[in-house]
Formats: structure tokens, C-alpha cells, sequence
């Protein structure tokens, strides 16, 4: 009986242990400083302006460490969100140092914040992001002889999968595409491309090539290879490059096609980790800020040229409308728009001008083209 006791006692004991070591590792403690100007000698303003200055900086410290190795990738993603909910995070504070110290006041804390608190946080932010539909076209060179790149591919696809990103099935296109034509599409037609994606459904298209090398033996037991994984992220809408990623990966096997499958994994999944937060954060700017479309516009004189862009500027989601050029009867306009260029259209389509009104002559990834008529 004694001895049941004892037993009884241990676990009860290791678990106490085990659940505040567990709620310890929730709570990171950190040293912070923040500073803030006085302004018209308000030193009691200055004083907490800048005690949420350090707040903010304990936040960012904790955030900085365990939110990219844990959620995302890259914290700056969700930063600005996370920083700016300070009384959530911040549990408990001492102020080991305050005072003025020039123009400013300067304070020093030792700061309680909850680690698990921020990473639940940005879970959530991150999966509230806006995440555009993705289409994937990469070729896959060895021995100097594209070919279509399912293993790339199929990296990718699972890569972006797992962060919440809707893929577009690529299969049709590829089918009337001949191969050839493929690999300089994947190399560098951006416009081509975004056509592509576009007509798909696509609002970004990945496009790129996976050079892999030839597997070499390793002391006679085991293979070797390398791969070079080069992507870029094209606005499929507009035909702009979000941004270009190289990266280079290595693959040991007992097999040879064992190594190179994850050389090219290995490489892709680098890439791919460089340019999806850069693709994110991007589409997040564009929702919020709008997109430039290229409009152009035939059969306009210079007065009616005025009074239209007037009149989209007044529509619901334009933000600016430029003028780029007029050389009679034919614009070209810009216009900033939360949206893309088939809702502009929609919008712009019949819109009377005193008698005339706007036809819609072509709507692509490159932009819109209407006629006064």
C-alpha cells in the first residue's frame, strides 16, 4: 500500500512538473528599451508613450523567435499585426530603468510575454491573408534536354498546398503546348505565361527551370546530385514579376534517381520558401492598395478623353487614373483599381459619354482596350 502511494505521489509530482514547465516555456521573459519625444514638456505622455515603445519591442523579440520557426516562414508577414496587440502578449513587466534623456524619454523593462499567445495569433492572421490562386509551369533540364518537371512540380504544389494556397490545374495547358514552346515559356515569357494563367483562372503563375546535375557514387556506397532551382511569380492579370528566386539543393542516396529526387526537392522546397512570403505579402498590398491596369482607349478626342476619366474615377474601387499618352484618336491610361481587369471591364462596359458610350474591344492579362463608339 505504502508503496502504491509512493507511486501515486511520483506521478502527481512529475506531472506538476511536466504542466509548469510546459507553461513556463509559454512565457518568454525578455529585457526591452523604448523611447519617446516630449512634446510641450509633457513628460507623463513622453513616459507611457515609451513604456509601450518597449512593450512593443518585447513583443517584436519573442515574436521574432518563435513565430518563423513555428507558423510562417517569414515574421515579417504578420509583424505589424502582431506588435500592435501589445496588452495580450505582455503578462507581466518591471521597469529596471526610466528617465529623460535628451529631447526624449527613455524606459527599460524586463517583460513577461506569452510566446503561445503570439503563435496562435499569427496562425490566425496568416490564414485570414489573402492567398491568390497559383499555377505552376517548370521545366526540368538533365542532360541539357528539357522536359516537363513533375517532380519539381509536384515539390511545389505540395509546398504551397500546405500553406493555404489554392493550385490551379495546369494539365490543359500543358497539353496544348508543345514542349519546346513550354520551356521558353518556363525560362522567361512572362507576358505568354500570364496569358496562360489568366485564361485558367490563375492570379499568379510560378514558372522556372530545375537544372539537375548527374548523379555521382560517393566512395561506391552511396549517390550524390545537385539540382539548381530558378522560379519566378508573375502577375497573371498584368504580366508583372513579383519576384525571382535561385536556389541550389543537394540529394544523397543509395539509388542515383533516389539523389536527384532530392536535389530537386531539396532545391524547390529553398525557392519556393524565398518567394511565397514575397508573393503574399504582394497580393496582400494589392487588395488593400489596388492594381495598375493599362487601359487603352480608341476613338477619343482630348475633351472627351477628360470627362471619361473623370467618370472612372468615380468608379466604386478606382483609386487613380493617370494619363500616359494621347495621340488622337488613341489613350493610354493607368488605372490603379481593387480589382482585376475583367471587373474593370464590367464596370466600364456601356458607360455613356453624352452620346457615345464604352465598348469593351479586348480584356487580357495585358490589360483592357475599349472604343468610344
Amino acid at each position: 500500500m505504502k508503496r502504491v502511494s509512493t507511486i501515486v505521489l511520483l506521478i502527481l509530482f512529475s506531472t506538476f512538473v511536466l504542466n509548469n514547465s510546459l507553461r513556463s516555456d509559454e512565457i518568454k521573459e525578455v529585457i526591452a528599451e523604448g523611447v519617446a519625444p516630449i512634446k510641450n514638456g509633457d513628460i507623463e505622455s513622453a513616459k507611457n508613450a515609451a513604456l509601450l515603445d518597449a512593450k512593443r519591442n518585447a513583443v517584436d523579440q519573442v515574436g521574432s523567435e518563435v513565430i518563423s520557426e513555428t507558423v510562417v516562414s517569414n515574421y515579417q508577414l504578420v509583424r505589424d499585426r502582431i506588435i500592435s496587440k501589445v496588452a495580450g502578449y505582455v503578462h507581466q513587466y518591471k521597469i529596471l530603468e526610466e528617465g529623460k534623456r535628451g529631447k526624449n524619454y527613455y524606459v527599460k523593462i524586463r517583460a513577461k510575454v506569452s510566446a503561445e499567445a503570439l503563435k496562435n495569433d499569427a496562425r490566425m492572421i496568416y490564414a485570414q491573408m489573402n492567398k491568390p490562386r497559383i499555377m505552376i509551369l517548370i521545366t526540368e533540364v538533365k542532360d541539357n534536354k528539357a522536359q516537363l518537371s513533375s517532380q519539381g512540380e509536384n515539390a511545389l504544389i505540395g509546398f504551397f498546398k500546405e500553406k493555404g494556397f489554392q493550385i490551379v490545374d495546369a494539365s490543359r495547358v500543358k497539353a496544348k503546348i508543345e514542349r519546346s514552346k513550354l520551356r521558353i515559356l518556363a525560362e522567361g515569357n512572362e507576358l505568354q505565361a500570364a496569358k496562360l494563367g489568366y485564361r485558367e483562372g490563375a492570379e499568379v503563375v510560378i514558372t522556372g527551370q530545375v537544372i539537375v546535375s548527374k548523379p555521382e557514387s560517393i566512395q561506391g556506397v552511396l549517390y550524390g546530385a545537385k539540382s539548381t532551382v530558378t522560379l519566378r511569380a508573375i502577375d497573371a492579370s498584368t504580366g508583372r514579376i513579383y519576384a525571382v528566386e535561385t536556389s541550389e539543393g543537394k540529394g544523397v542516396d543509395a539509388v542515383g534517381e533516389g539523389a536527384v529526387r532530392k536535389a530537386v526537392e531539396d532545391g524547390v522546397r529553398k525557392a519556393a520558401e524565398k518567394i511565397f512570403w514575397k508573393i503574399v505579402k504582394e497580393w496582400n498590398n494589392i487588395q488593400l492598395n489596388g492594381q495598375d491596369i493599362e487601359v487603352t482607349v480608341r476613338g477619343v478626342s482630348y475633351s472627351s478623353l477628360k470627362r471619361l476619366m473623370k467618370k472612372i474615377k468615380r468608379i466604386k474601387g478606382v483609386k487613380e487614373v493617370i494619363k500616359r499618352s494621347f495621340d488622337k484618336p488613341v489613350a493610354e491610361l493607368s488605372v490603379k483599381f481593387l480589382g482585376d481587369p475583367d471587373r474593370l471591364a464590367d464596370l466600364l462596359d456601356r458607360m455613356r459619354l453624352g452620346k457615345k458610350h464604352v465598348e469593351i474591344n479586348e480584356v487580357s492579362s495585358g490589360g483592357i482596350e475599349i472604343i468610344l463608339k
